[in-house]
């Protein structure tokens, strides 16, 4: 049940974020949109910013588990590797919320999440290394551990660049 709320808040959140600057989400209304009182949500999340960092940290999650399924999926390491990027370059596209950040500057937003992209960027780039790396030595047995990050930082941080400085953020 509790599972069940906190999903239920950062879904209401997301929903509004990806709507409009995240300087006017208000803890208030995501606590209307869910049925539940502000005081739930600060006891849960603390924070307005700590809410932010939590959904932002459930997109880094969400693309980390798309991108190991592309791995588990792929016949080769090569075919694994392009598989991850590609998916992870079309889902980023496909983002709202991910969307809203990156072009938050178009909307003339006072606030926005950006800086989780990018200044704090070891937010997500760390812990989709580990997962992505896990999951390539998971499949093959060939490469170490090492080799098995530094592909994953190959897949990630292009993508990160590419995703920030894609025509909607532009």
């Amino acid at each position: 049940m509790h599972e069940l709320m906190r999903e239920s808040i950062l879904d209401a959140a997301s929903e509004a974020a990806a709507g409009r600057d995240w300087t006017d989400v208000r803890i208030a209304d995501v606590a209307e949109t869910v049925g539940i009182s502000r005081q739930t949500i600060y006891n849960e999340f603390g924070t307005k910013d700590q809410l932010g960092t939590a959904l932002f940290e459930r997109e880094v999650t969400r693309f980390g588990d798309g991108m190991v399924e592309q791995v588990r999926a792929a016949d080769s390491f090569r075919d694994a590797v392009r598989a991850a990027f590609t998916w992870m370059l079309k889902e980023a596209g496909e983002s709202a919320l991910l969307n809203r950040i990156l072009t938050a500057h178009q909307h003339g937003d006072r606030e926005s999440l950006l800086p989780m992209l990018t200044v704090h960027a070891d937010i997500f780039i760390r812990p989709l290394r580990e997962q992505l790396a896990d999951a390539f030595l998971e499949r093959w047995a060939g490469p170490t551990t090492l080799e098995a990050q530094q592909v994953a930082e190959m897949v990630i941080r292009p993508g990160q660049s590419r995703v920030t400085l894609s025509p909607a953020a532009s």
